[in-house]
């Protein structure tokens, strides 16, 4: 192969390496669907809190968390690891079992900042970012609940770093093929005239 081909050899592999990215961000939250139990999760202050698939239908797979605390806040909490400076997308899916009596909030940090969301009793979704200030960050979810019949359940926590590599559009490919066929006959042409 002489220099030029392999120029062009090396262009291709740089070229297919940039086109080759993921467009999946990576998934920070460990068992956010609560399939492994309460792996991953610590839950102080709750009269229960537990992961099940019994009395009401989970939002996907087979489990989802359910809590109760008639005294006051339990606290349900992951720590990540984060970069200061960068930003995160959160969500999650709550469903009580009762609309008086129950409130579920979410927070980044504490108590203190916390988001409060609306109470429903069909699966709502929650959407939201932050920008990390630490190298951890403490994603906790407060709850209370109505003496006696009322509940929450969250299901499908995510936090994934926000990051998205590039998916070039379709134009971008014909492009860059426009531009590979042009190498190939320059590449073919300068052959036949060393020939």
């Amino acid at each position: 192969m002489n220099k030029f081909g392999k120029k062009l050899a090396a262009t291709f592999v740089v070229l297919a390496a940039l086109f080759a990215g993921s467009t999946n961000a990576a998934e920070l939250i460990t068992n956010g669907g609560f399939e492994d139990g309460m792996n991953g999760w610590s839950c102080t202050g709750a009269d229960l809190c537990t992961s099940t698939n019994q009395w009401y239908p989970v939002h996907s797979g087979s489990f989802n968390m359910l809590g109760f605390d008639n005294l006051g806040y339990a606290t349900l909490s992951q720590s990540i690891s984060t970069t200061i400076g960068s930003s995160y997308d959160f969500s999650f899916f709550s469903a009580a079992t009762q609309l008086a009596g129950n409130v579920l909030g979410y927070s980044f940090s504490d108590y203190a900042h916390a988001v409060f969301v609306p109470t429903t009793t069909s699966w709502l979704q929650t959407t939201d970012s932050f920008i990390a200030n630490a190298g951890i960050t403490n994603i906790q979810f407060y709850f209370a609940t109505d003496p006696g019949t009322g509940t929450w359940r969250i299901d499908d926590v995510s936090v994934q770093d926000g990051v998205m590599t590039p998916v070039p559009e379709p134009e971008t490919y014909a492009m860059l093929l426009v531009g590979l066929a042009l190498l190939g006959f320059t590449t073919r042409r300068r052959g036949n005239d060393f020939a």
